[in-house]
């Protein structure tokens, strides 16, 4: 008996992600630029089925590729998820932050935990006992702190975004790299805190093309997981499967 092979995306702002799930177990594939890079290069006849999550505008051209699948989900409001969603206005509710969302119950089945996706934006989602998901909250990300200063000011620049920088910036490009690198940590540990103060005990996982900005040192029940968007896509395709 063939075993059953899944398509998962994932398309961002800035990227799409991809990955193949064989049973339980998921193999990454290289990011690409947008979907349509993917179906280029794979063979949606070889797939079983396929999702996906699109933050982004999905091009008319793959979406009709997409939809002569027999057996293609496109997460919306409507889909059918592992969880319930407690959110005043559950349309608007992105994708994205619905598979994270699912992602965390396969991490943590009971209890509470909070996804954080740093990418564009930095998403923090709320899982509740293991099965709502109540809320979050949405910032600005590096390269949008970075352009949003370039934007409206006269004279600051913008400058390339390293993995850390200095506290202490000796000129205005340091001084800007400081700014925006531990200002976001800054940001995101203090959200951390204050959720745990209201959720505890609470797990945390880390996600996103932004996460190598975040700084890993404290780890107290703090988790990078890459793969948290994909994984929360799986458990909703296989939901919708049986």
């Amino acid at each position: 008996m063939a075993k059953i092979k899944q398509l998962i995306l994932d398309q961002g702002n800035t990227r799409c992600k991809g990955a193949i799930a064989i049973g339980d177990k998921l193999e990454r594939l290289p990011n690409e630029t947008d979907v349509s890079d993917y179906l280029r290069k794979l063979n949606l006849d070889e797939f079983t089925s396929v999702i996906i999550s699109s933050s982004a505008h999905l091009g008319a051209e793959a979406l009709v590729a997409l939809e002569k699948h027999p057996k293609f989900i496109l997460l919306t409001s409507e889909t059918k998820l592992p969880i319930e969603i407690d959110y005043n206005t559950p349309k608007t509710l992105g994708a994205d932050r619905r598979a994270n969302a699912c992602g965390l119950q396969q991490h943590r089945p009971e209890g509470n935990s909070l996804a954080i996706d740093i990418g564009t934006c930095i998403t923090y989602d709320l899982l509740i006992d293991g099965k709502t998901f109540v809320g979050g909250c949405i910032s600005p990300g590096a390269q949008l702190r970075n352009q949003s200063m370039n934007n409206y000011t006269t004279n600051l620049p913008l400058v390339d975004l390293k993995k850390s920088a200095a506290l202490l910036g000796k000129d205005t490009l340091e001084s800007l790299q400081s700014g925006i690198l531990n200002g976001m940590n800054a940001e995101i540990h203090g959200m951390i805190a204050r959720f745990r103060s209201k959720y505890a005990p609470l797990d945390v996982f880390i996600t996103g093309g932004g996460a190598d900005h975040f700084d890993m040192a404290s780890k107290n029940f703090i988790f990078a997981d890459a793969n948290l968007t994909l994984r929360g896509l799986h458990s909703i395709l296989q939901l919708n499967e049986q």
